[in-house]
């Protein structure tokens, strides 16, 4: 949760909800760390979100974010971001 530090406690433990699922959904696919997640994974995850349109769009954010900081701390290349966070 580093790339939410400095944010509320109430944001930081909804990103950790969001991660947890998404944490979740990669290890059901045998995708054990955030390189092998693939675009089609991220758009297979999205789709089976249930939530009123307000939390899917807060939820798609804490993704942007999560998949942007993985981008800049050198975890995954920019071109295997999901098209949505560029």
């Amino acid at each position: 949760m580093a790339y939410k530090a400095s944010r509320s406690l109430d944001v930081q433990r909804k990103a950790r909800l969001v991660l947890n699922r998404l944490r979740a959904f990669a290890e059901l696919r045998k995708k054990l760390t955030v390189r092998e997640i693939t675009f089609n994974d991220v758009v297979d995850f999205r789709a089976a979100w249930t939530e009123a349109r307000t939390t899917q769009r807060r939820n798609q954010e804490v993704l942007k974010g999560f998949f942007r900081f993985c981008a800049k701390s050198d975890f995954i290349v920019k071109s295997q971001l999901p098209i949505w966070t560029r």
